[in-house]
């Protein structure tokens, strides 16, 4: 997993047509020596991509239009308030899309990469298991941003299917 996320990083916009799959196989040699290794996880990569779903979901196109910024990888510490009052929160964002309108912050969407191999009533099992962390993502980027909670989406992305599963914030109470 931490080899297919370094590798993800380097990709603004992994499903879209410039997805250069010879350039990934040399990210990560320091984490891992075996070439034979980063190889496979390139075409792990590449097989997920395969699916129209996941694909979709890392193309510009996904944007919807307008002005949108993508952070990769952005390490955060803050401090949200919760049910016991303000408590420090802290971990990486592996993706999110925030949009601008007339160059203010509007809205964005928190995409999560999941490297569980998961089918059928796994993949329900697998969101309602992450769902709490989306929902500590949610209110971190929140007090990043001032953007209000209903404006920031939560998605995991299910590698293995090659699956997009929005995270509600209900799913995770």
């Amino acid at each position: 997993g931490t080899l297919v996320h370094m590798m993800l990083e380097r990709l603004e916009w992994p499903g879209g047509a410039s997805f250069d799959a010879g350039a990934l196989r040399d990210v990560g040699a320091d984490v891992e020596p075996d070439a034979r290794r980063r190889a496979e996880a390139v075409d792990y990569i590449e097989q997920a991509l395969l699916a129209d779903e996941l694909r979709a979901a890392l193309t510009p196109q996904a944007t919807g239009g307008g002005e949108v910024e993508v952070w990769r990888e952005r390490e955060f510490c803050v401090v949200v308030d919760g049910e016991d009052g303000p408590t420090q929160c802290r971990g990486s964002f592996d993706r999110v899309m925030l949009w601008r309108v007339e160059g203010e912050l509007a809205r964005a969407t928190i995409q999560d990469y999941k490297t569980d191999a998961v089918s059928g009533d796994g993949v329900d099992a697998l969101v309602s298991k992450y769902a709490p962390q989306m929902q500590a993502y949610r209110a971190a980027l929140h007090a990043m941003t001032g953007l209000p909670l209903d404006a920031i989406s939560a998605e995991l992305l299910l590698l293995t299917p090659g699956l997009v599963r929005s995270v509600s914030a209900a799913e995770a109470l």
